[in-house]
């Protein structure tokens, strides 16, 4: 435990924001997930002394965005090890930029999901049958965006119509070639 203990390296972390309090230090529960749940998780905190700077660095560098629960950050860890906290970090530096972008690929992503798809008024609420069809809209998607034999200068929710309407132009999408 003492050489854990003894480490002084900072290290860039990016994860999800899944618990914040704000009181006089600022206590953060960061997780990473996959397909399956959770994977990882990690108390970190951000003390009194910095508070003020990293916090207004974000404020600042995101347009206004706070930090909270669900959010996607990027953060410069110090680990420390305790015998009584176990591990855990303490907050160095923010990267605001990073936040940006994760929230610009979400909100595209979602508006071509609704755009392409009428995601937002789709009315399946059953078992895990929002998340199947979420999933399958995502792989439809990625493959109009990956197909180059439709030439034609046309948006994607027009590609789809196509490929719904015309076998043959699906099948040549999809890369299936007749006997």
């Amino acid at each position: 435990m003492a050489a854990i203990k003894s480490v002084s390296v900072s290290t860039w972390v990016a994860a999800e924001i899944s618990e914040i309090t704000d009181r006089h230090h600022v206590y953060i529960t960061l997780i990473e997930t996959d397909a399956n749940g959770k994977i990882a998780e990690l108390r970190v905190s951000i003390w009194a002394s910095g508070k003020a700077k990293l916090l207004a660095r974000f404020t600042d560098g995101t347009g206004g965005e706070k930090l909270r629960k669900g959010l996607k950050v990027l953060l410069k860890l110090k680990p420390s090890l305790s015998p009584i906290y176990g591990l855990s970090a303490t907050v160095e530096d923010i990267d605001p930029t990073f936040t940006l972008g994760a929230a610009a690929i979400e909100n595209r992503l979602h508006w071509m999901l609704d755009v392409c798809f009428g995601e937002d008024d789709c009315m399946i609420r059953k078992d895990n049958a929002p998340q199947n069809l979420s999933l399958l809209k995502k792989i439809v998607l990625n493959l109009i965006r990956a197909d180059k034999t439709d030439t034609a200068k046309t948006s994607l929710r027009l590609k789809r119509k196509r490929a719904a309407w015309d076998d043959d132009i699906r099948m040549k999408m999809l890369g299936i070639h007749p006997l």
